[in-house]
């Protein structure tokens, strides 16, 4: 369960908490971000793991003397990752699709268990520019030295237009900009090979000496921390045990050991699949999937032979069977997003969550189905089953989970 643990909680040596709001630097509880007190030395902030759209940093929520009280994950947009990923080979990606499918997921976490979420409206709304300054231990909101106004991300498609800028909602180009009012409005790019026309510079250029934490004001989550293993020994920094550290040290156990079986204490296990030879998958995330994908699948057996019944034959008899089944598959979206998967998997659970969520809202659909119509309706169920059905299969391959029939691909 993730939870907030109010009890376990110690300072870390080297490291103190930077508010994420340069307005709350003395409120009397704030979220922050752990910053490393010496600058000379890097990364400044600890890296918990990488999504496909998100880097994810370890956070706390303090108290006005800046003690940590609970450990919290704190999710960043990143558009770069999305921008140099394979999966924007596949599909046309953008800055309006990567933004409602962040809106999508932190409203399920909502929805389902809200106490898996820590709301602060940047969920929803971008936030402004955050920059850390290492040295005085605050954030920055960046402003145009000139003009003295906000630097905050350009969704204005007319004045991105008027500079000769690439769209907002149609490409994954991002832009600060100090309008909107502005006479001469300026403009920094954001995202890596972003086009820069004269006068447009990166803002790395313009606000060096600074740590870009969120400096394109991308959509924020926070949740509490999902535990894995993490201390707060204070001997060094090595006590940070995230789950790609973990992942790096069992390929070396492994590696070293010249076995290709599971490492009897490390806690994870090696597989084999047949399409990308031998991978590195914790335990946990093998436990995780073959439970959740076990209760879908007696929800499809459930959904299946209420169809095959007489009752299903009937509009209301097919409303009464998906309802219980949209409730089981959106229960399963929801715990596949509660396990850090590791990099070799990260793909094919991406492509599930979009087939699942596809999913759910056309059976949402089965209000309007009409009995002339629901013969086509229920087609067109086995076709969006069947490619659910196959990107769970592509999951199940790599976590080393035997085939399970969870989807209605065979009604």
């Amino acid at each position: 369960m993730i939870s907030l643990q109010f009890d376990k909680t110690q300072p870390l040596k080297g490291y103190r908490g930077v508010s994420l709001r340069a307005e709350d630097r003395d409120a009397p509880i704030a979220i922050s971000l752990l910053v490393r007190m010496d600058s000379s030395k890097s990364p400044p902030f600890i890296l918990l793991r990488e999504t496909l759209d998100a880097s994810i940093y370890l956070g706390s929520i303090v108290d006005r003397a800046g003690h940590p009280k609970a450990w919290v994950e704190i999710w960043v947009q990143n558009v770069d990752r999305v921008a140099f990923s394979f999966r924007a080979q596949l599909e046309p990606l953008t800055n309006s699709v990567l933004d409602r499918r962040w809106a999508d997921r932190a409203a399920m976490f909502r929805t389902l268990k809200r106490a898996t979420i820590i709301e602060t409206g940047a969920e929803f709304n971008h936030p402004v520019p955050a920059l850390i300054d290492g040295k005085e231990g605050m954030v920055i909101h960046p402003s145009d030295p000139v003009t003295r106004r906000p630097f905050l991300l350009c969704q204005d498609e007319k004045a991105l237009e008027i500079a000769g800028l690439p769209s907002y909602g149609s490409s994954l180009h991002r832009y600060l900009w100090n309008g909107p009012g502005a006479d001469e409005p300026v403009f920094m790019a954001i995202t890596s090979g972003a086009p820069m026309p004269p006068g447009v510079r990166p803002v790395n250029d313009i606000f060096k000496g600074l740590y870009p934490f969120n400096p394109g004001g991308g959509l924020l989550l926070v949740r509490p921390l999902a535990r894995m293993g993490f201390s707060t020994n204070p001997q060094d920094d090595r006590m940070l045990r995230t789950p790609a550290l973990l992942l790096l040290s069992l390929a070396a156990v492994v590696l070293l050991s010249g076995s290709h079986g599971p490492s009897p204490n490390a806690g994870a296990e090696v597989t084999t699949t047949t399409a990308a030879g031998s991978s590195f998958v914790r335990s946990p995330e093998k436990t995780a999937f073959s439970s959740a994908s076990t209760s879908l699948a007696a929800a499809n057996n459930t959904l299946a032979r209420a169809l095959a019944s007489n009752t299903g034959n009937s509009v209301s008899g097919i409303a009464q069977a998906v309802t219980p089944y949209t409730t089981a598959l959106t229960t399963f979206n929801y715990q596949l997003h509660q396990v850090a998967w590791s990099p070799n998997v990260q793909i094919q659970i991406e492509t599930l969550e979009r087939k699942t969520q596809a999913l759910i809202k056309y059976l949402s659909t089965i209000s309007s189905v009409t009995s002339t119509t629901s013969n086509a309706w229920l087609t067109y169920l086995r076709t969006l089953g069947t490619a659910g059905q196959s990107a769970d299969n592509a999951v199940g391959a790599i976590v080393g989970v035997a085939k399970t029939n969870q989807f209605p691909n065979t009604l």
